[in-house]
């Protein structure tokens, strides 16, 4: 792992455990110089991150998270080291904004027709800003009255109740609105910067090795400027050697992240936990 950057980590404004502050703090505290919160949907954690930054001596870049589409391929995009005041960009996002909060209300009016207690209040609470699937589970969790129906479902933390109620195919889940590739792309450039296919081996799964270079394709023609090669759910070197390969046959950039959210989305992952594997990241256009 590069030890002084992550470009891809989650606040308080969407679905992480930490403000923006606190995560500054906290990635100054292991020696990370260079960090970039990249909440779902929302860049409103850009005024407060920047400001501990400054503070803490920490380079913050731009950056956000975007929930995208490309034909039948949901994936997220990574839009990085843009103008945060550009109007185009603020707009679609403020929209963003109230469609996530239609979501999560639909989303806990479905979980409380399953005879499951639970608080908006708490779930306010808990998210201390856009309220996301984390938030809901951990305001569920926090109701004794759901402890028996728990034990049986065999939820026990976030992610089993993410799983076993909010999931793909599940009785609470509800969709996310959506924009498309294209349009992500686009934004970024139009605030001037640079978009990122987040994490390709988990949009792809078992499709990854067959059909990498197609979507890569696709998205180049849309304007892509690169991959996120480095990430935490990019356990094998063999998965950074493929992203590596596209990389260098479509002359794009890279980009690594631990996309860390806090212990009470993933007990198990640390901050700023991505693995290199000796490959050397190539971060040049951060310097330009």
């Amino acid at each position: 792992m590069a030890p002084n950057i992550d470009l891809h980590v989650h606040s308080t404004f969407s679905d992480g455990n930490f403000s923006p502050t606190e995560l500054v703090v906290k990635y100054a505290g292991i020696g990370v110089r260079t960090l970039a919160i990249t909440d779902h949907d929302t860049i409103a954690q850009l005024p407060e991150a920047f400001a501990a930054g400054k503070q803490h001596g920490m380079r913050i870049i731009s950056g956000a998270e975007l929930s995208a589409v490309h034909e039948d391929l949901d994936l997220h995009m990574l839009i990085l080291d843009f103008d945060p005041g550009n109007v185009a960009l603020g707009e679609r996002l403020a929209y963003f904004g109230g469609s996530r909060e239609n979501r999560s209300n639909e989303i806990m009016e479905r979980i409380q027709q399953l005879g499951i207690m639970i608080s908006h209040d708490e779930v306010r609470r808990a998210a201390k800003g856009i309220v996301g699937k984390p938030h809901i589970a951990l305001a569920a969790l926090a109701e004794k009255d759901n402890q028996k129906r728990f034990a049986t479902d065999g939820v026990h933390h976030v992610d089993s109740f993410i799983k076993s109620y909010l999931a793909k195919g599940k009785p609470a889940y509800v969709a996310r609105e959506k924009i498309s590739a294209e349009e992500a792309i686009d934004l970024a450039h139009q605030a001037g910067g640079k978009a990122f296919w987040a994490h390709p081996k988990l949009s792809l799964g078992r499709e990854f090795k067959s059909h990498l270079h197609r979507r890569v394709d696709q998205l180049y023609v849309l304007g892509l400027d690169g991959l996120e090669v480095f990430h935490s759910e990019h356990r094998q070197k063999w998965v950074c050697e493929a992203l590596r390969e596209v990389v260098r046959d479509y002359n794009l950039l890279e980009s690594a992240g631990s996309d860390y959210h806090g212990p009470q989305v993933n007990p198990y992952l640390n901050p700023g936990e991505w693995k290199s594997f000796g490959l050397h990241p190539d971060f040049s256009w951060l310097e330009k």
